[in-house]
C-alpha cells in the first residue's frame, strides 16, 4: 500500500474589513484539472475568487454568483457557476 505524505502549503483566509479574499461562508472550492495551483471558490458573499496557491491573495475575483452549493465547474478554461436567487 502507497503512503501519502500530506502537509499544508497554504493556508486561504478570509476577508472582510477590506482584506483579501471571502467575506462570508464558502460552499464550493473546484481546483483546475489543468492547472493544480489554481482553485476557484464561491459563497454567500456574491464573489467568485480565482486563487493561485502560490500567493496569499485571491488574483481574480468576479462579483455576481450567490453560491449555496456545488455550482463551481471548470471545463476546457472556462469557469461555469450556478447562482441562488429568491425570486423567479
Amino acid at each position: 500500500m502507497l503512503k501519502v505524505a500530506r502537509t499544508l502549503n497554504t493556508e486561504l483566509e478570509g476577508g472582510g474589513s477590506g482584506a483579501p479574499g471571502h467575506s462570508n461562508r464558502v460552499f464550493c472550492v473546484k481546483y483546475d484539472p489543468e492547472d493544480t495551483n489554481l482553485l476557484c471558490s464561491g459563497g454567500w458573499d456574491n464573489n467568485i475568487m480565482v486563487w493561485d496557491i502560490r500567493q496569499p491573495n485571491p488574483i481574480i475575483s468576479i462579483y455576481g454568483p450567490y453560491i449555496c452549493g456545488e455550482s463551481i465547474d471548470l471545463h476546457d478554461g472556462y469557469l461555469l457557476t450556478g447562482s441562488h436567487r429568491n425570486k423567479k
